[in-house]
């Protein structure tokens, strides 16, 4: 049982129902009088504070204050000895403030309270903190500040650890009645059920009574009768069960309640009399005070006058001696009728007077509580619209009209004559790579032999020294031949990454210019010829594309420039768009296309690389696909919980065919690059053996794995296995009408900055159709000469320029505070991640050549109507601010071990607590650019924006050595 349960049952057993008879506190007192250890003495303290009556646990509460501060004084932190303490220490403070809210003194038990919890922090005691926020709630809730009582209960539920079953049952429970008080049944019962399976497992039969009879009570408000009865009846069951004088008392008040309702008044007066024997046994003056009122209605409901009178004028002294102005309420108008059925019509006129004045003040506090409630809910609700908006996904596609431009038939030959002549060139350079990679490798082999060379003079060298000192002058000399050998290699790597990053920009280039011009081109020509003229360069061209596209993405996994960039990743809409893809296609082909995902009720956000998981279901999809012939494809996709961690599920995607299949002796070589299977019909399936290399190798990189079970002739089944992934939250699916895109071009002024002739001319044709102003410039520095005499609206920049190149053109644009409002879209060729990492981060999206009407139009639409909704708010803004070197030095002392502690792993969890931390060290140093900075890291880990978090969690590095 942990402290948070052994609390609650002190709070609700011992101090009310004096479980422990004085003969066993005696002994716990000899047992600290004997005490020679302090350790034993806290222990004893804690325990006789816990059990005593209330006059005496301030006392034996502060002698283990004094006992644990005391041991502090002289204890490394950090010892066993300095937890245990620490713990203790938080647990007294705990009780004291138990003593000081029984009694009335709540800002004296807030304060304890807080104490308590800083206390636990600087430990990192989870389980206090969370018990510390817990009893604060417990105040609010007591003081009738609901707002507050739920921020704080859904504070601690927040951080509770999953072991603690119990203290996250009290915390649901204790929602539950909040929302109950303010009629919110759906919530009440929702939350109530949630506490019930926790108590269930844990088999705890109080708690479990006390959530039924919350569930009676709510189901009696909804008039539903016969369902309220059966809640009572079991939570009368369990109360009986666990001997719970408490819960006894609190089941048959609420079922006599009920009963009234039901109009069975014996049965009614029965409960009444059993609770009100429990509660006289327990002296619990409310309950009785209740209970008297309760059986007065009885009473007068079937006609006993004189009886209801009595109930009910003893139940109003009670409650006019404890101040209970709810249920004083019901016995005013009780006796107000009571006392005219009787003739007493003066004292039924004060009756009615004081019900007056009573309800008046009740409805004036019920006024102030719900508007406070309603601030606080609007509140939250408010941050969750806004946090939806942010992850709206236009998934609507567009008719776009094209503009008629003529060109020549001839020029697009020329250019792709151009390019195919390019391609060779790629060929032969990767054919000399190859060959350096093997020269490499042949010096290695013979660096080794010279080594073991070396080694077998070294042994010789035991008897003849002479022959020993040239083994040695040869493994010198090896050993510079192996540096050198090494200097080759990584020249001939930084010779591949800047031979391709080139070859990328100088084949991507003239292809934008060709695929534009086609696509502007389709549909204008005159004649049924020059048409399949212009569908043959198109499919040629985006065959070149995806040639080009896996010959650069396997050499950017090989450089390692790959990098996983974890968002909020929603399946149901990621399988959605697959299907919307291949669906056309195997209908095409006439075979079953299919998408199953279970079970159907389980979270389907997922924390992951949404790009890559996409690029590794469409390569697979698209083989099984294309590798069958007749009968179906399926997408099967199941996700179960992963044990070994609370927020995280286990995902499988299993592709299924009924295609061609795999041999058993080909399947161990088509995962290599340029591998395909053993007579398989390339004229007629075509493929360069790239993409399943290129899926394996991006499976790895998400932590997973990937395999392959098939026969020739009967299909396949590809599963990818990802272990391990974070759940997301749910983002609401909204979609951007078309005429919000159109609607969306009023008139701004667009800067086209690209150094390429035929590139600017593609884009003019994409935009010249829409309202739109475009200007152009070839390079960075005409685009900020540019911006000095107009201020663009939208900036398309590319990123390989002469002169000034896009990176820094971006850098100056972000720099200047009278273009903080521009839009800027990256538009580059670039393929390795150093290229792209810097205009990722500052620019409002990131477009590749060669470009696409609808992918461009898109993006512009999107950035403008992001930038018109909601305001901006970059990563960098106050990332660097500058701290005096005290401030620094105090901050490094205390958080920077932390920081290094969870930078490997970056947990959600643990950078949300960390940013908790941080923002109260800031608050504590009057640091406001500081307090800022943690405010905004917590936003992100809080809104699952896994990229801005991790950009900014990289950053309190800089911030303490700036």
């Amino acid at each position: 049982m942990n402290r948070g349960v052994r609390y609650l049952l002190t709070w609700f057993v011992l101090f009310l129902f004096h479980s422990f008879s004085a003969q066993e506190i005696d002994s716990l007192k000899r047992v600290l009088r004997d005490a020679k250890n302090d350790s034993v003495k806290v222990v004893t303290c804690l325990f006789i504070s816990e059990v005593c009556d209330p006059p005496e646990i301030k006392g034996y509460a502060d002698l283990a204050i004094k006992l644990c501060d005391k041991n502090l004084r002289t204890l490394k932190k950090g010892s066993v000895l300095h937890s245990f303490y620490t713990e203790n220490l938080s647990s007294a403070l705990n009780n004291v403030g138990f003593y000081e809210q029984g009694k009335g003194n709540f800002k004296a038990a807030k304060d304890l309270y807080l104490q308590s919890m800083e206390v636990s922090k600087s430990i990192n005691f989870t389980d206090g903190i969370a018990y510390s926020l817990s009893n604060i709630g417990s105040i609010y809730n007591t003081t009738g500040d609901m707002a507050n009582a739920l921020d704080y209960y859904h504070r601690s539920l927040k951080i509770r650890l999953p072991a603690d079953v119990e203290g996250k049952a009290i915390c649901l429970h204790n929602i539950a009645g909040i929302h109950l008080a303010l009629d919110e049944l759906d919530k009440a019962a929702d939350y109530s059920n949630k506490s019930l399976t926790l108590w269930k497992e844990l088999k705890n039969k109080a708690g479990i009574a006390y959530s039924y009879a919350h569930l009676g009570q709510i189901l009696s408000r909804k008039n539903e009768i016969s369902k309220s009865k059966e809640a009572y009846l079991k939570s009368l069951n369990f109360a009986d069960e666990s001997g719970d004088l408490y819960s006894i008392a609190n089941a048959n008040n609420g079922f006599g309640r009920l009963l009234i309702k039901a109009k069975e008044y014996d049965e009614a007066m029965t409960c009444f009399k059993r609770a009100l024997h429990i509660d006289s046994i327990i002296n619990y003056k409310q309950g009785i005070a209740a209970t008297f009122c309760f059986m007065g209605e009885v009473m007068l409901k079937e006609g006993k006058l004189q009886e209801a009178k009595k109930y009910s004028e003893m139940s109003f002294e009670l409650q006019n001696e404890i101040g209970n102005k709810e249920t004083m309420g019901l016995n005013c108008d009780n006796l107000k009728e009571i006392y005219a059925k009787l003739g007493d019509y003066k004292k039924a006129y004060e009756m009615q007077t004081f019900s007056r004045q009573l309800s008046d003040s009740i409805n004036s506090e019920k006024n102030k509580k719900a508007s406070l409630y309603n601030s606080f809910r609007y509140s939250f609700e408010k941050k969750a619209v806004q946090d939806s908006l942010k992850m709206v996904e236009d998934k609507q596609g567009l008719m776009l009209k094209m503009k008629q431009k003529q060109k020549g038939i001839y020029a697009l030959i020329i250019g792709l004559s151009i390019i195919a002549i390019l391609l060779v060139l790629i060929y032969n350079r990767l054919r000399i790579i190859s060959r350096q990679k093997e020269v490499v490798e042949k010096a290695q082999k013979e660096v080794e032999e010279q080594k073991e060379l070396a080694d077998m003079r070294r042994i010789a060298a035991e008897e003849q020294k002479q022959i020993a000192l040239d083994s040695v002058e040869e493994l010198k000399e090896a050993q510079k031949e192996l540096y050198g050998a090494k200097v080759e290699a990584d020249k001939a790597n930084r010779i591949k990454s800047e031979f391709l990053a080139n070859m990328s920009h100088e084949i991507r280039t003239p292809l934008n210019a060709v695929l534009g011009f086609s696509e502007l081109l389709k549909g204008k020509t005159t004649g049924e010829k020059y048409e399949r003229y212009l569908d043959g360069v198109l499919k040629a061209g985006k065959s070149l594309l995806s040639l080009i596209n896996d010959i650069l993405d396997l050499s950017k996994i090989e450089a390692g420039e790959v990098e996983i960039k974890k968002t909020n990743v929603d399946l149901r809409m990621l399988i959605d768009e697959l299907y919307q893809i291949f669906s056309q296609v195997s209908s095409e082909k006439k075979i079953n296309f299919k998408i199953t995902i279970e079970p159907d009720h389980v979270p389907v956000n997922v924390i992951t690389d949404e790009l890559r998981l996409r690029q590794i279901l469409f390569n697979l999809i698209g083989n099984a696909i294309k590798f069958t012939n007749e009968g179906s494809v399926t997408l099967a996709i199941k996700l179960t919980p992963n044990v070994s961690a609370g927020n995280k599920v286990n995902v499988w995607f299993n592709i299924i065919d009924t295609g061609i299949g795999i041999p058993l002796s080909q399947q161990f070589f088509i995962f290599e690059p340029f591998k395909q299977q053993e007579g398989q019909n390339t004229g007629k399936y075509g493929g360069t053996g790239l993409g399943l290399a290129i899926t394996k190798r991006l499976v790895q990189l998400m932590d997973g794995n990937i395999s392959v079970s098939s026969a020739a002739g009967v299909g396949s089944v590809f599963t990818v296995f990802l272990p391990g992934v974070e759940v997301g939250k749910p983002q609401e699916d909204k979609k951007l009408p078309r005429q919000d895109l159109y609607s969306v071009f009023d008139g701004q002024i667009v800067l086209i900055a690209e150094d390429i002739e035929a590139n600017r001319e593609v884009m003019e044709a994409f935009l010249s159709e829409y309202d739109l102003n475009l200007l152009f410039a070839s390079n960075g520095q005409e685009a900020l000469d540019l911006m000095e005499i107009t201020t663009p609206d939208i900036v398309l920049m590319d990123l390989m320029m002469p002169v000034m190149d896009g990176n820094t053109a971006i850098l100056r644009i972000r720099a200047d505070e009278r273009f903080r409002d521009v839009v800027i879209i990256a538009v580059t060729s670039a393929v390795l991640q150093s290229k792209e990492t810097l205009a990722r981060e500052l620019c409002d999206d990131y477009l590749t050549k060669p470009l696409q009407k609808d992918k461009l139009l898109r993006s512009m639409a999107k950035a403008l109507l992001n930038r018109s909704s909601l305001p901006r708010e970059s990563v960098n803004d106050h990332s660097f601010f500058e701290l005096e070197m005290k401030l620094k030095n105090n901050l490094k002392k205390e958080l920077f071990n932390k920081w290094n502690e969870i930078r490997h792993l970056k947990s959600i969890d643990d950078i949300t607590l960390f940013s908790l931390e941080l923002k109260e060290f800031a608050v504590t140093n009057n640091s406001v650019e500081l307090e800022r900075y943690a405010e905004r890291l917590h936003s992100f880990a809080d809104n699952f924006e896994v990229e801005k978090m991790n950009l900014l969690f990289d950053r309190f590095e800089a911030i303490i050595e700036h």
